[in-house]
């Protein structure tokens, strides 16, 4: 990388940091992308921006939130119920939950490494 590159991005990250009044990641982020820029222009380089992947559903939980929620042990509003169905114990399904986590999350990484190797 060119001296000249490096002392354009602590010239930016001096000015964001006077501008904004802080020194956090945010501020140190914009000023590295816009060496990054320069850096790949001199290069002929092009770079694509980064989006936020947003999940088809309101509900964006991960895949283990999927799975862990509906093993909650709840307690029934109603005396009567509570009394006499209340036997679900999570002790009792930790071993099936726990192999059902196992599986939701090699199939999450497994899909993860099909996304990443997609876009190389």
């Amino acid at each position: 990388m060119s001296q000249v590159l490096i002392l354009r991005y602590l010239a930016e990250l001096d000015r964001l940091k006077r501008v904004s009044g802080t020194h956090r990641e945010g501020v140190v982020s914009e000023a590295f992308k816009d060496l990054l820029k320069g850096w790949g222009k001199q290069h002929d380089l092009v770079f694509v921006p980064q989006y936020r992947l947003d999940s088809a559903t309101k509900d964006n939980r991960s895949a283990l939130e999927w799975v862990l929620g509906p093993h909650k042990e709840k307690k029934p509003k109603d005396s009567t119920i509570r009394e006499k169905f209340d036997t679900y114990r999570f002790a009792d399904y930790t071993e099936r939950v726990v192999t059902l986590l196992g599986r939701v999350a090699r199939v999450s990484v497994a899909a993860v490494a099909q996304i990443k190797s997609g876009r190389r």
